[in-house]
């Protein structure tokens, strides 16, 4: 069931799925840009694209990000560049911390 949701905000287009995730950004104004957002079966976000150097009507892909999960828990996103380990402890209120690595 699709629901009113922003598609444009005059400075960003935001791209939207059938059940309703967003799965793009992209930036209008200044120096163009492209995000691109894939989930799994459980509608968790699994991989982001980062896009740039708008050239001959194409991006550049610049990044790729990936999560990794527990269950519902983000233990880790890990790119070419970075990676984040999240340490949870869920008995006291969900309190997590970022490990870079």
């Amino acid at each position: 069931m699709r629901t009113a949701t922003l598609t444009n905000d005059g400075e960003r287009a935001y791209f939207w799925d059938d059940e309703n995730r967003l799965i793009a950004v992209e930036t209008l104004v200044g120096e163009r840009g492209r995000s691109e957002y894939t989930y799994d079966a459980q509608w968790r976000r699994i991989r982001k694209v980062e896009l740039s150097g708008w050239t001959n009507g194409a991006y550049t892909v610049t990044n790729t990000t990936r999560f990794i999960y527990d269950g519902w828990s983000l233990l880790a996103e890990y790119s070419d560049s970075v990676t984040n380990y999240y340490i949870c402890d869920l008995t006291f209120r969900r309190h997590c911390r970022v490990r870079e690595g």
